[in-house]
């Protein structure tokens, strides 16, 4: 068992991607670091405005919860659009894959130009409904208002970090991430300190320097996609192929629905710890911005091995794709348990860079360590999720995670935060419970191997290929 348990096949760690070898360490390091330059666009903001006004810190906390289901919109194209590019390059139907990529990129213009219309317009129905009020709600309101404007900017580089990892690409992600935060760094301490004088100032100054940043970004990825020749398929896009664009949707709207439903419980559990008070509403605000941190080999790892996976499934190679995904869930597991108890040892150092309000550090510490066994059971999502995702078999994925974030997460929320009085504690279990919960199904679905039916790839009788 334990032989079984530690053994390690590298056979499973490459794949020949036809022009060239694509490794898991070649795929995952840059990930891992590109996730964590990502989840430093919101902690610089965050920590630099924790030593300007704690109402700051936690207006943009809580307007980053509403901006992630945004996000969600251009990550469920994005996400479709890879297993589709994937399967097909998997498959050897080269054009098909670049007619997915500029039917994808047209979708991101035509959706980025209405939601950010709709979107900021609302911004202060948003914020209340979040159960902010006072400052914490005016600052929260310009900021999801400026944010949520530009938000098809960060659709634009989302599609174009998917498009690059399905072709076995991930460090032009890396730079584009790291441009981007080196940027937002500087730009955002300029408009809270004030070194030199701009434009900008405020709450309102730090979102539009996300905003600028993030612009950089997507122009860089431009040039760096063109530059590498990878076929953006802009000249597909006439006419519209209906079968790719339900291909991508097939993939995309399940996907996007079980971010949605996460969201939405990350969202109205927040309005719950907002009701506790300050004190825990500035813990998870903190807390939030450092585990990010955490969750990286995890992430690195999963995504890594459903771009391998979503490749075999594409070539029919359906059981190195489950042996490719069942080991290197073992390593994101292993990374995952040991960074999450790193930070909780060091979690006195790590939350007192963004306070030194004594109650908020004491919670938080707390949070951090229950937070160890919550990451146990979100390693399994981190890998599986993807993997599942890869295979096209969407579907599951959703009504389990609708499942889950609804009966389990929100209603264990009320029932430990509100009613039993355990306040941010109460829901930091239910995280973990809703963590657990979709591990579990992730696991048992992956071993049943039924996904194996939901490939976008189907051979005819006569050998040929259809969609």
């Amino acid at each position: 068992m334990f032989k079984k348990l530690f053994s390690y096949d590298k056979s499973l760690s490459s794949l020949d991607a036809g022009t060239g070898t694509i490794t898991l360490r070649g795929l995952a390091i840059p990930i891992m670091i590109e996730n964590l330059l990502r989840n430093m666009l919101s902690t610089v903001n965050t920590l630099i405005l924790s030593n300007f006004s704690d109402t700051a810190a936690s207006a943009i906390g809580t307007a980053t919860q509403v901006t992630n289901i945004v996000d969600i919109i251009y990550s469920s194209i994005s996400l479709g659009t890879f297993v589709v590019i994937s399967q097909n390059l998997g498959a050897g139907r080269k054009e098909r894959a670049a007619s997915a990529a500029g039917h994808a990129i047209a979708l991101v213009v035509f959706l980025g130009i209405i939601a950010g219309a709709v979107l900021s317009s609302l911004a202060p129905v948003f914020m209340t409904m979040m159960n902010l009020t006072g400052t914490v709600l005016e600052e929260a309101t310009a900021y999801f208002r400026i944010v949520s404007m530009f938000s098809a900017l960060q659709g634009g580089v989302t599609l174009l970090s998917y498009i690059c990892r399905s072709h076995g690409i991930t460090k032009f992600n890396l730079y584009s991430a790291f441009s981007m935060n080196i940027l937002n760094a500087i730009l955002s301490y300029l408009v809270v300190f004030r070194v030199v004088e701009l434009p900008l100032s405020g709450i309102e100054g730090v979102a539009y320097a996300k905003v600028i940043s993030i612009a950089f970004a997507l122009l860089l990825s431009i040039f760096m996609v063109t530059k590498a020749k990878i076929n953006l398929g802009i000249n597909k896009i006439f006419p519209i192929n209906l079968g790719i664009i339900k291909d991508i949707m097939r993939v995309g709207i399940p996907s996007g629905m079980t971010s949605v439903s996460w969201c939405l419980s990350q969202a109205i559990c927040s309005s719950m710890v907002a009701s506790y008070g300050v004190i825990a509403l500035n813990a998870k605000t903190y807390v939030d911005s450092v585990l990010g941190y955490t969750q990286a080999i995890g992430i690195g790892i999963g995504q890594a091995a459903s771009i391998m996976s979503s490749r075999l499934v594409g070539a029919g190679e359906f059981d190195k794709a489950y042996r490719t995904v069942m080991q290197n869930h073992k390593l994101g597991l292993l990374g995952n348990f040991s960074v999450n108890t790193i930070l909780a040892l060091l979690g006195g150092v790590v939350i007192g860079m963004f306070t030194d309000d004594p109650e908020v550090l004491k919670l938080a510490r707390t949070v951090l360590f229950i937070d160890i066994w919550v990451g146990i059971g979100k390693s399994f999502n981190l890998s599986l999720e993807d993997a599942i995702r890869g295979s096209g078999d969407s579907m599951y994925q959703m009504v389990m995670a609708m499942i889950s974030c609804f009966a389990v997460t929100i209603v264990s929320c009320w029932l430990l935060g509100t009613v039993c009085g355990l306040g941010l504690i109460g829901c930091w279990i239910a995280y973990g419970l809703d963590e657990w919960f979709r591990g579990m199904a992730y696991l048992a679905r992956w071993r049943s191997r039924k996904w194996e039916r939901s490939r976008l790839i189907h051979e005819e009788a006569d050998g040929s290929i259809s969609a």
